[in-house]
């Protein structure tokens, strides 16, 4: 370090001119001693890194990486995962021959031969259902499948995000997207079932919009004087009936519905 930064003075000092003296020469020089490493970096072998992921700036990576040496999730080193056998599953999970990882957190009593990702956070062993992480309760491994938005489902119960709920039938179960779904008596959305719904006439819309024969409903809530019969959606979060205008659920004062078209 003292090397390098001993020539870069050496250079500083030979593009003196007598116009300007020493003073740039002095104010460069703090900027030198911050680009220089404060200690190096020994605890990664770059040339042993496997990067699972696009190279660049954003939301930090969802994937493991390793070296010869060690295991990490997100910049953060897994304690005790053995890089030799260690393969990244996707959905947060991973596992080497030992143990199995969700975040880079071990995941207890998963039995690591048998264990296998689904989707929507949900894994699986020979004996477990697993929701990022944590053991689904009474839920059954050989029956058990995932539907979609969080939802799943084995013989006897549907689950969403690792919750039970109650009194829905398994068998009629169905997910319609933009986190609806229904069974032969009741209408979900994330879960949480929709009061008055007829669930024979409803129909997902789009944009978080759905409707049955007497309302039309925003991500679950009803939007009061919505006409279903006229109701369409435009995209990008706008909708409109013969007499009103929507953007996201919350109504539009003053809009022309006849003429209202959102510019893409």
């Amino acid at each position: 370090m003292m090397t390098r930064l001993h020539r870069l003075t050496r250079f500083a000092a030979m593009k003196r001119t007598s116009r300007t003296g020493w003073l740039p020469i002095l104010l460069t020089l703090p900027i030198f001693l911050v680009c220089l490493p404060s200690q190096p970096v020994a605890a990664i072998t770059p040339s042993r890194v496997t990067a699972q992921y696009p190279a660049g700036f954003g939301t930090p990576p969802v994937h493991y990486t390793k070296d010869a040496w060690r295991v990490w999730f997100r910049g953060r080193e897994v304690v005790d995962a053995v890089p030799s056998s260690f393969v990244d599953l996707d959905d947060g999970y991973g596992k080497d021959a030992w143990r199995v990882f969700f975040e880079g957190r071990p995941v207890v009593d998963a039995a690591t031969q048998s264990f296998t990702v689904l989707c929507d956070g949900y894994a699986r062993d020979a004996w477990r259902i697993y929701w990022c992480g944590r053991p689904v309760a009474d839920a059954a491994p050989s029956s058990f499948e995932t539907l979609g938005w969080g939802y799943a489902r084995d013989a006897w119960r549907v689950f969403w995000s690792g919750q039970p709920l109650s009194e829905v039938a398994p068998s009629s179960f169905e997910v319609l997207g933009d986190g609806y779904a229904h069974d032969a008596w009741r209408v979900f959305w994330n879960g949480q079932p929709l009061s008055e719904v007829a669930s024979s006439s409803f129909e997902v819309l789009g944009d978080g919009y759905a409707r049955d024969a007497w309302r039309v409903f925003w991500n679950g809530r009803p939007l009061s004087d919505a006409a279903p019969l006229s109701f369409e959606v435009l995209g990008r979060g706008y909708a409109r009936d013969a007499w009103r205008v929507w953007f996201r659920g919350r109504e539009l004062p003053g809009a022309s519905p006849s003429d209202f078209l959102p510019q893409y």
